[in-house]
């Protein structure tokens, strides 16, 4: 709904919880705080946030090429 703020701030509460490392959600917050922050126009802090979602996701699937 273009709140992309309000929305970088419900997956950024997601990602706090440090239960979520190591479930999927964690992972979909991840990239979901970087759309959010796309939509917000805070796009300093928006490449950090996808590097952060490949890096939990580089190791998903080990039979996939490269």
């Amino acid at each position: 709904m273009h709140e992309g703020g309000k929305a970088a701030g419900e997956f950024q509460k997601i990602i706090d919880q440090r239960i979520v490392v190591l479930n999927p959600v964690g992972s979909l917050a991840q990239l979901g705080l970087a759309r959010g922050l796309w939509l917000a126009r805070r796009q300093r802090q928006r490449p950090e946030s996808y590097q952060d979602f490949l890096t939990l996701w580089k190791d998903a699937d080990p039979t996939s090429p490269s």
